[in-house]
């Protein structure tokens, strides 16, 4: 321990001197709320002591050497009763109180440290967030693409304050003005309204808030499709965050993208390989215009074969299996064959007349091409 004598010079070294670790003992008297700029107080309780050091008092005692010099910060746009701004440094020997006038709407932070100085690190620092109270109280947890049901929204109501509202572009807010306002949703008029957000912000007098953001999730279109997609091979597509009850119709699109829906059975087969661009198209019930988005799709080099008989001789049958084929498929031959089709495999009959070369009673082995086609 290190005893000073009253207006004795010492030199303090950085390690001795050091504040690092400790925390203010500081209050402040409220949160003031949106629109009110009525003064608060900021307190320094129990000063901060240089660690083992102490002073010998004007009347011979000894006590812990104090840290006078506490810097503080608060929000832009406030300031103290003396016209303090920004971050400032105070003697809290001479007071340990802060006025603090607000403005309207800022929220942020105040903070406060001690302060070094023998030029050594201050302390750590309090912290007192500000958020002025302003929350949403009721709104809707997701909105669901498509769906027209109008939704009402609320925030904290504070006297003297006007309430200004955003939506997505074409959306309709009814009860501007107000803490709580009643919205409906219109996805007709921007493919990118779920890239929007609800929000509100207030007024008064000159002073503007800044954008509260809604918590509600406006849904994104999407599709479910299976995790490995092969060329050539019908898929499943399963549309998701859609308000199947407001949807006209659906395309599929893109190149080598074959769509093979049908009555709300959505099928698509991807006839190249690669990342394939998928364009989907929905047209909403009420809306002049599709809207489309797209989504990219990793597609499988195809792994479609034939199994069967490598000959149809004259006058005999073959039976031909497609394999790994879930779509619709067609088969053609020569004329000279004829074909009968179930599902995926097909009965192949050489109805070609036998050849016999003079000299060399063999019959002669036909082998006829068959095809299949990807419907």
């Amino acid at each position: 321990m290190t005893i000073l004598q009253a207006g004795s010079p010492t030199a303090f070294s950085y390690p001795i001197a050091s504040l690092k670790g400790q925390i203010p003992n500081a209050t402040i008297s409220d949160n003031p709320s949106m629109g009110n700029t009525q003064p608060i107080t900021a307190q320094i309780g129990s000063d901060l002591v240089y660690p083992d050091f102490v002073v010998q008092n004007i009347i011979g005692l000894y006590t812990d050497l104090k840290v006078g010099d506490y810097e503080w910060t608060i929000p832009s746009g406030w300031k103290t009763s003396t016209g303090k701004t920004g971050t400032f440094v105070l003697d809290a020997t001479a007071s340990k109180n802060v006025y603090i006038t607000p403005d309207n709407f800022t929220s942020g932070e105040i903070k406060v440290r001690g302060m070094n100085s023998r030029g050594s690190a201050g302390s750590e620092y309090k912290t007192f967030p500000v958020d002025r109270g302003l929350k949403f109280i009721n709104y809707p947890a997701s909105i669901t693409f498509g769906d027209k049901t109008t939704q009402s929204f609320s925030v904290t109501a504070f006297p003297g304050v006007t309430y200004e509202w955003s939506a997505p572009a074409g959306w309709q807010v009814n009860g501007q003005g107000g803490a709580s306002v009643s919205i409906t949703p219109n996805f007709c008029s921007s493919s990118n309204a779920t890239d929007n957000k609800v929000r509100v912000r207030l007024k008064k007098n000159n002073d503007v808030s800044d954008w509260l953001d809604c918590p509600t999730q406006i849904m994104s279109p999407d599709i479910s499709i299976g995790a490995n997609v092969y060329q050539y091979e019908a898929v499943a597509v399963t549309l998701q965050n859609f308000n199947l009850n407001e949807m006209q119709s659906v395309d599929f699109s893109g190149d080598g993208v074959k769509n093979l829906s049908n009555q709300g059975d959505y099928k698509i087969a991807f006839l190249t390989e690669g990342n394939i661009n998928l364009n989907i198209s929905i047209l909403l019930n009420g809306c002049t215009a599709p809207i489309t988005f797209n989504k990219q799709i990793t597609v499988n080099p195809s792994r479609i074969s034939i199994t069967g008989p490598s000959a149809v001789c004259p006058g005999t049958t073959g039976t031909f299996t497609l394999n790994n084929a879930n779509t619709s498929i067609s088969w053609s031959s020569s004329s000279t064959l004829s074909v009968t089709q179930d599902g995926n495999s097909t009965t192949v009959t050489n109805n070609a007349t036998m050849n016999v070369d003079f000299g060399d009673t063999r019959p002669a082995i036909s082998v006829i091409p068959v095809h299949f086609f990807v419907a």
